[in-house]
Formats: C-alpha cells, structure tokens, sequence
C-alpha cells in the first residue's frame, strides 16, 4: 500500500504530465494555424495558457507543502525539486506558443512565405521532444532523457536552416519585409520551445 508521501509525489507527477499535455496541445494548435492558414483555433491557445499557469501555481503550493510537511529525501526530493524546474519551464514553454499565436496573427496580415510550409516539421519534432521528455521524467529513464537531448540538435538545424531561407527570399526582394520578420519570430521561438533538452539537464 502507498505510504501517504507517494501518494502525494503520484499526485505531483499527473499534474506535470496534464501541463506538459497542454502545452503539447497549444504547440500543436499553433502551428497548425500556420500549416492550414486557418487562424479559428487560435483563441484556444490562450485559454490553454491560462490552464498552463494554474497548473504552474498548483504545481508549486503542492511542492512547497511536500517539502515543508513531509521531509522528503534521496530521490523522493530530486523529484520534487525538478518537478518544479518543469513546471516553470513548462509555464515558459506555454507562453511561447501564445507568443507564435500572435505573430502568426500579424504573419497572415501580409503576404506569406512559401518556406513556411517547413516549419511545421520543426514543430512535430519540438511536440515529439515534449511528449518524449515527459515520459522521461516519469519513468526515470536515462536513455529516453539522451535521446531527447540528440533531438535538440536537429531542431537546431531547422532554425538555421529555415531562418537562411527566409533571409535568402528576403535578400532576393521574393518576399515581404514583415510577413518575412513574422516568420523569424516564429522560426526562434519554436527553437525556444525545445527547451525541454535544459529541462531533463536538470535532473
């Protein structure tokens, strides 16, 4: 039987896995936008951040009354501790997909980039890495915390190498000045939104 601490530490690791599950959704949402050029799921993003803040809130009363009342120690302390690590990463994580909802906002105001069509890959691999990071964290798995920390470099050469053709049509004169500046918000953030590769360092 579950002595009441791991109770309260199975606890802590739902409500990581429901927020990671919610920004996985606003990334997915997000960048779907862009893929379909339909901006009518948009506003979901912005309620699932306000989810994602709660969840960040909850997320930090629930570790400080562990730490305050049950005197964790070992690895029942390192889960806590990096449970809220993820958290604000993943409070962070959340606010940069709002930030992409609303350049893609401003990005289809003008005239959009053929190449955008690309960034879509990119986002898959960010959601893959989230969902892959998690799992880690949950199941403790070193190997699965590795690989995820390998993906960060292909989402490194999807920056680059979609952040140089933006510049190319752009020194061409093919593409518009800010539909092209849009389009590098967006290219930098979903690269920011990797940040799970810091998160599992943290462990």
């Amino acid at each position: 039987m579950d002595t009441l601490l791991q109770q309260y530490l199975n606890k802590l690791k739902s409500s990581v896995s429901q927020m990671a599950g919610l920004v996985e959704e606003s990334i997915l949402i997000s960048t779907k936008a862009l893929a379909r050029k339909d901006l009518s799921g948009l506003p979901r993003v912005f309620e699932l951040e306000n989810q994602i803040n709660e969840f960040h809130k909850q997320i930090d009363r629930d570790c400080f009354k562990l730490l305050a009342r049950q005197s964790p120690v070992a690895s029942d302390l390192r889960l806590i501790i990096v449970s809220t690590k993820m958290s604000v990463d993943l409070e962070r994580m959340g606010d940069l997909a709002c930030t992409i909802s609303y350049s893609l906002e401003d990005y289809f105001q003008h005239s959009p980039l053929m190449m955008a069509n690309e960034i879509p890959k990119m986002a898959d691999l960010v959601r893959m890495m989230v969902r892959k990071g998690l799992d880690a964290f949950i199941q403790n798995d070193e190997n699965l915390a590795n690989e995820v920390l390998a993906m960060d470099e292909s989402v490194d050469s999807y920056r680059d190498t979609l952040s140089d053709q933006v510049r190319l049509t752009l020194k061409e004169g093919r593409a518009d000045v800010d539909a092209s500046l849009n389009l590098f918000t967006i290219i930098r953030n979903l690269e920011r939104l990797g940040i799970m590769p810091r998160i599992l360092q943290k462990r």
